[in-house]
């Protein structure tokens, strides 16, 4: 919860495009409510609290009775005005303009069309994964099997992912192997049915 609660406050103060995902902004937006309402409570305690206090050290009930209306109002303001309540009131307003551009960025993100298709092909993406690790692939191994399946040679995949050609003919080997293909077309038509599905 401290971590989206920083999160989102740096997210509020930074000055780049999005790197962020909506359900990030969800629970920075969340964080930031749990900090409002325990600043609350804490301020409603420690009112309480000294509310208690005055009580405990002679404002008793008779006082009460005797006392005019000035008095007892200057009395509570008094205890409302101590350093504990104050410091949470001010941490309340400073978190307020905090929440409502987090809300704002959050509603603006939901609104752009874009970001339904780029969420849309994270989903195939993770699809995708899921289903090669599935069929027995090691993470690398799904990896080439991914780019494979997009058209790229040996070469173009080892320069891709760092690795020596010979390394990504050893994973295409294991590869067609495990997901029971026959070449990179069939490969590629089973990497494209797990996206479409």
């Amino acid at each position: 919860m401290e971590k989206d609660f920083f999160r989102g406050v740096a997210r509020v103060f930074a000055r780049k495009g999005k790197g962020y995902s909506r359900m990030e902004l969800r629970r920075s937006v969340g964080a930031v409510q749990c900090v409002e309402k325990a600043a609350v409570a804490a301020c409603l305690i420690t009112f309480l609290m000294n509310i208690m206090d005055m009580f405990a050290d002679g404002f008793s009930g008779t006082m009460l009775e005797n006392a005019d209306l000035f008095a007892m109002v200057v009395s509570v303001l008094t205890v409302m005005i101590s350093g504990d309540i104050l410091f949470t009131a001010v941490l309340i307003l400073l978190l307020m303009p905090v929440k409502f551009r987090l809300e704002r960025m959050l509603i603006s993100y939901m609104e752009e069309p874009q970001d339904s298709e780029a969420e849309r092909a994270e989903a195939d993406d993770q699809r995708v994964y899921f289903g090669l690790r599935a069929m027995g692939l090691t993470d690398r191994e799904s990896e080439v099997a991914r780019l494979a399946a997009g058209g790229m040679s040996n070469r173009e995949i080892g320069k891709e992912l760092y690795i020596a050609e010979g390394t990504v003919k050893k994973h295409m080997t294991h590869i067609l192997e495990k997901a029971e293909c026959a070449g990179r077309e069939a490969l590629a038509e089973r990497v494209r049915g797990l996206s479409s599905n």
